[in-house]
């Protein structure tokens, strides 16, 4: 049943920069979030990924954010 815990339990954790671009990590603690993300074999449950489709939601604003912070630090080493 979804009782909302993996949603609550969902943490963002900033990581050192490096080049000055942030770096976050993004997951939950509880046990099932990864069985549910990747499924089991010795139980048989079957994959119901929660992050992954989150991830692949938001990537194309990040991969233009970043292509965007590369080309202004090449831009500015130039100068």
């Amino acid at each position: 049943t979804d009782t909302g815990n993996l949603v609550q339990s969902i943490k963002v954790k900033k990581q050192k920069t490096l080049g000055g671009l942030d770096s976050y990590l993004v997951g939950s603690a509880l046990d099932y979030a990864a069985w549910l993300e990747f499924g089991t074999l010795d139980t048989n449950l079957k994959a119901r990924p929660w992050l992954q489709p989150a991830v692949d939601k938001v990537a194309p604003d990040h991969v233009e954010r970043m292509t965007k912070a590369v080309k202004k630090a090449i831009n500015d080493a130039e100068q």
